[in-house]
């Protein structure tokens, strides 16, 4: 019984399931990444929407109610990495339907390259080797 040869033919047979559970996973978090992303960004501006305008005459404050903190926001390194990660087409997707980082190319590129990428190795995975 050589036991790593039968984990390696397990994982050659169940190679499919188990990319399709990865891309699944990474696609998850990656949409939600971007999503509360968004959501903080748009919470984070109203809250300081919010304390300007309760600035008084001279400047200063005059005894604002206390505003939720909101979380910081999520880094572009960890969304780029995400993206790598899920493929691209999913972080695309996210973009589009958040309206989040649509305005910075570098977002737009990454995906398409990571799509590029998650092909090609595709492509030499299933049909070149």
């Amino acid at each position: 019984m050589n036991l790593p040869n039968e984990i390696l033919q397990w994982l050659q047979q169940q190679s499919n399931t188990l990319a399709f559970i990865y891309y699944l996973i990474t696609s998850f978090i990656c949409f939600t990444l971007y999503a509360r992303d968004k959501w903080i960004a748009v919470r984070g501006h109203q809250q300081k929407t919010a304390s300007q305008t309760r600035k008084t005459k001279r400047g200063t404050p005059s005894n604002p109610p206390t505003l939720p903190n909101y979380p910081s926001r999520i880094s572009e390194q960890k969304l780029l990495v995400w993206t790598f990660l899920c493929g691209g087409l999913v972080a695309l997707l996210a973009q589009q339907v958040f309206r989040h980082k649509t305005r910075k190319p570098l977002f737009e590129i990454s995906a398409i390259v990571a799509c590029i990428i998650h092909a090609a190795a595709w492509f030499y995975i299933k049909v070149a080797s």
